[in-house]
């Protein structure tokens, strides 16, 4: 019994740390580099197109959307309230809450968000990838 509690402990000390556990609040700002929407239909980004600018003071994303009239699928421009928690950033988009997985670089200068928009659908995945500015 000792000796599985202590392979417990050990294990639980030097497991492989999750890449997602550091909320990312080292950098504020990002633009959209890729959009992908069920893994099909992807689009690149100019660094203008559209900035994400996160306020961890006020739990405020600000998006500047400068291609929503070419890119109708994207989040448009406006002030949206946001979480980062449990590995997961939490979105409050026209009235609904939208939930991503997200996974950030070592660097802190990458950003990828993983909306799958309703779980019992099928291809219904999007992934914003972003690059800090």
């Amino acid at each position: 019994m000792k000796k599985a509690l202590f392979l417990l402990a050990f294990a639980t000390l030097f497991s492989c740390p999750n890449d997602n556990d550091d909320n990312p609040e080292t950098i504020e700002s990002f633009f959209i580099t890729r959009y992908a929407s069920a893994g099909f239909n992807i689009t690149s980004f100019a660094a203008d197109d559209i900035i994400w600018s996160f306020n961890f003071t006020t739990n405020i994303l600000t998006i500047e959307n400068n291609v929503s009239a070419t890119y109708p699928g994207t989040i448009p421009t406006g002030m949206y309230d946001f979480t980062f928690e449990n590995n997961e950033v939490d979105i409050d988009y026209s009235s609904l809450n939208y939930a991503a997985d997200y996974d950030q670089s070592e660097d802190g200068t990458m950003l990828t968000l993983f909306f799958d928009l309703i779980p019992q659908a099928v291809d219904d995945e999007v992934t914003y990838e972003f690059e800090a500015l």
